[in-house]
């Protein structure tokens, strides 16, 4: 039995373009009751940790030239378009600033039927210091009559993906203000999630989306995010800096030859990625069923004093003698 794995890093830097305002989104979304409805998936603790997934199709006659829709969730949502990731967000706020983001989907729309997909994490009590939270939810909303087609409501389709656990600790004692890693069971996960919704729930209403200024009761209270998306693109590791357990091949990381891990073996590599970057990790791998793999990254390593390891800022272009720990994905 063996494992195969290629890794890259799909970078989420600032993009160059401007932030959506309110001079580009319907004047009306900006002072009147939404008719979209949060949403969340039903008999689910909603205050508590859980990644869920939220899907709808919808049949166009034609691919639109212009599609603008306004999205926001609670804790965080990742939107999908025919299989593009889109969006991803909400800019941190607070309920009482809620931002959204408004993002024209047209370019990934087709004529005929398309799927919108959203995938909504809550961490609930082990969330992010900066991170307020009111209950899990999703929220999407067309700009014009036009887009109203994808407004959230109990005719969007949802399930919990129950192969998530949240992974507590960094391996050091400290004041700890991110978020928990995750353990992810494949045996349990949902494949192919956003081709069919079969079995799924339908989706129940929270309440209407009201902007900022329409109403003072509690809930989230939305705005326009005044940051820019982050703009999305491959980039590759830098360097192999340590390996055991097995032999990496000199093109692993450019993705020119895969790295087959023998069964009954345990390998472990350090990474370089050279600089600071902000990123989600994708890892790519077939086989090597009842096997593990963990992912753990950090800011820099720890050194080793007495029987604890300590924060240390050494020159990150040395890695003997230091301890790497941090947030770990299993």
């Amino acid at each position: 039995m063996k494992r195969i794995y290629t890794a890259f890093l799909a970078l989420a830097s600032t993009a160059l373009y401007l932030a959506a305002s309110a001079q580009n989104i319907n004047p009306s979304l900006l002072s009147r009751q939404w008719k979209a409805s949060w949403i969340t998936v039903p008999n689910q603790p909603v205050q508590g940790y859980g990644v869920y997934y939220f899907s709808k199709s919808v049949d166009l006659p034609t691919k639109p030239a212009k599609f603008v829709v306004h999205v926001s969730a609670d804790n965080r949502y990742k939107l999908y378009v025919n299989h593009t990731l889109v969006s991803l967000g909400p800019a941190r706020g607070d309920t009482y600033y809620w931002n959204y983001e408004t993002v024209d989907i047209a370019p990934y729309l087709t004529g005929g039927k398309n799927n919108i997909a959203a995938e909504v994490w809550n961490d609930g009590e082990y969330r992010p210091e900066a991170q307020i939270s009111q209950q899990t939810a999703f929220i999407l909303q067309g700009d014009t009559g036009i887009e109203e087609v994808l407004n959230t409501d109990n005719s969007w389709k949802c399930i919990r993906n129950d192969a998530y656990k949240p992974v507590l600790g960094v391996g050091y004692s400290t004041y700890y203000v991110a978020g928990p890693g995750e353990l992810l069971d494949m045996h349990k996960t949902i494949n192919n999630w956003q081709d069919n919704d079969k079995g799924w729930l339908n989706a129940q209403k929270i309440d209407r989306g009201n902007p900022k200024g329409f109403t003072n009761a509690f809930g989230w209270m939305l705005v326009p995010s005044s940051l820019p998306q982050m703009e999305l693109k491959q980039q590759r590791l830098a360097a192999v800096r340590k390996a055991s357990g097995v032999t990496v091949p000199t093109t692993f990381l450019s993705g020119n030859a895969p790295l087959t891990i023998p069964a009954n073996t345990k390998a472990s590599l350090l990474l370089d990625q050279s600089f600071l970057t902000n990123a989600y990790l994708n890892l790519n791998f077939s086989g090597g069923d009842n096997a593990g793999i963990s992912l753990t990254y950090c800011e820099s390593p720890m050194k080793n004093v007495g029987n604890t390891y300590q924060i240390v800022k050494p020159n990150r272009n040395d890695v003997d003698g230091y301890k790497f720990v941090g947030r770990k994905i299993v």
